[in-house]
């Protein structure tokens, strides 16, 4: 797991409030970073096993995106919960929309140049 000190504001104020959460019901949080990009590679299953909860936390740029959308493919199909925000709520639009819609090719507009159906990043 990375330290701490290498992540945003914001996602430190994240994984603080699981860890809070968790004493507040005496529960053993335990957080594991899992680089997007790393998925892409390597495939989910690699990384997800074992876990029982997601947060796919802000980001921006195109970097990883890919990856974001097959880990939320995997908890969502694993009915395992699945907490987005800003970037990673939007992937999950994503997701959602390639399943219903059978839309292989749905991008966030904003963040790749080429893409056959665009979705709103606002």
């Amino acid at each position: 797991m990375e330290s701490i000190s290498n992540f945003t504001t914001h996602t430190k104020a994240s994984l603080k409030r699981f860890i809070h959460a968790g004493a507040a019901n005496d529960a053993r949080v335990e957080l594991v970073w899992i680089d997007a990009e790393e998925v892409e590679k390597h495939g989910v299953e690699k990384y997800m096993k074992g876990i029982s909860g997601l947060l796919v936390a802000p980001g921006f740029g195109s970097r990883g995106i890919e990856g974001k959308i097959r880990a939320i493919k995997y908890v969502r199909e694993k009915k395992i919960p699945f907490f987005g925000i800003c970037l990673g709520m939007q992937c999950a639009v994503i997701e959602s929309a390639r399943k219903r819609r059978q839309t292989a090719g749905c991008k966030l507009h904003g963040v790749s140049a080429s893409y056959k159906n665009k979705m709103s990043s606002t």
